[in-house]
């Protein structure tokens, strides 16, 4: 009787949060969006692209922006309690980007894509943390794009030699449901973006060349911490044969509450029909608890920041470790006995953000 009590209370919990995701994306509204440019039309040029999802009460910003004159790929959220508030870009020199009213600000966070990183996986482990040969590049050389509807991508401009590509792609929805075209399907909730990244025929260094990529979560309160926590499950009907969720949690400011999130499910797929025998393992570094606090900020972290729409937000202050709120994790794709990346010559994996 006690399991049967247990698995009636689950099913109760399951469909109260499912009303709870409708009705947040019910009360998310309209959605509406612009690409900006340096110059129109925008051609061969550096885009910002700048949806609002507005309530009767709110409205939440993203900014997505990527390319030479803007930098490495960057998602900021910002949340305002004016429904009628805007941001403004100025491409000027320096980028800048400004919400009116200025005091209409709820909270703002921002999600990085640092860098690739590929390292050297000899003894077949996919252990990141054990290789001694790395390389790394920087994500600053892309075109971003406007696609379909609530769907954009960014592509690395300077290395499409033999259909390789490096590519992101963005998409937005204003209803809570899963992204049934896409594996893992993650969930849409009306208030987040889900990116797709892909990595095809990649020139490798290495014998057993694995990759990964760095990113930041960045917000405006240094004395909250961020974490890694791990969800397991017992329900893979969503994504079949994946029992765990990784949240990689920040904070709303000023307030001990949870807030913005980076959700992936740990698997990558090696080919794009995206098929459970063509999957692979994704493993985060650090893989599960409180991160630490950066001291300090190194040359390498400092220059990835100033060439990113981040600072063109958040200016001298996204540099100021007690002013802000920066943690990074990596993350690894495959597994042991996948043969490495030169395999299938292809890597695509899924994330969520929201604020």
């Amino acid at each position: 009787r006690i399991l049967e009590f247990l698995f009636f209370l689950k099913m109760v919990l399951i469909i109260c949060f499912s009303f709870l995701l409708l009705s947040i994306a019910t009360s998310a509204g309209k959605i509406d969006t612009q690409v900006l440019c340096l110059q129109s039309p925008c051609v061969g040029s550096s885009a910002v692209i700048y949806t609002t999802i507005t309530s009767e009460k709110s409205r939440l910003h993203f900014l997505i922006g990527a390319g030479m004159e803007i930098g490495t790929p960057t998602i900021i959220a910002i949340n305002s309690s004016d429904p009628n508030s805007n941001v403004t870009v100025n491409f000027a020199s320096p980028l800048s980007v400004t919400l009116s009213p200025s005091n209409s600000l709820i909270s703002s966070h921002t999600l990085l894509f640092n860098r690739l990183l590929e390292y050297d996986d000899k003894a077949d482990k996919a252990d990141m943390a054990a290789s001694d040969k790395y390389l790394s590049k920087n994500f600053q050389s892309f075109d971003l794009k406007y696609e379909t509807e609530n769907r954009f991508s960014a592509r690395l401009a300077n290395n499409a030699i033999n259909g390789s590509h490096i590519s992101f792609g963005f998409y937005f929805s204003g209803s809570a449901k899963r992204f049934e075209s896409l594996m893992p399907r993650l969930l849409f909730t009306g208030g987040n973006v889900i990116l797709n990244l892909e990595l095809k025929h990649l020139m490798t260094h290495f014998k057993n060349s694995r990759f990964a990529i760095e990113i930041s979560q960045i917000t405006k309160s240094p004395k909250e911490g961020m974490r890694v926590i791990v969800e397991r499950t017992l329900d893979d009907e969503y994504s079949p044969g994946i029992f765990s969720l990784i949240n990689f949690l920040g904070q709303k400011e000023n307030t001990a509450e949870k807030s913005s999130y980076v959700q992936w499910k740990p698997v990558c797929y090696l080919t794009p029909a995206r098929k459970l025998q063509d999957s692979s393992q994704v493993t985060n570094y650090p893989k599960d608890g409180n991160l630490p606090t950066l001291k300090a900020l190194n040359n390498k972290t400092q220059d990835i920041l100033k060439a990113s729409l981040a600072y063109a937000y958040y200016g001298e202050a996204l540099l100021n470790v007690k002013s802000m709120n920066i943690h990074m994790v990596n993350i690894s794709f495959g597994q042991t006995d996948d043969n490495f990346y030169k395999s299938k010559n292809y890597t695509a994996w899924a994330t969520s953000f929201g604020p």
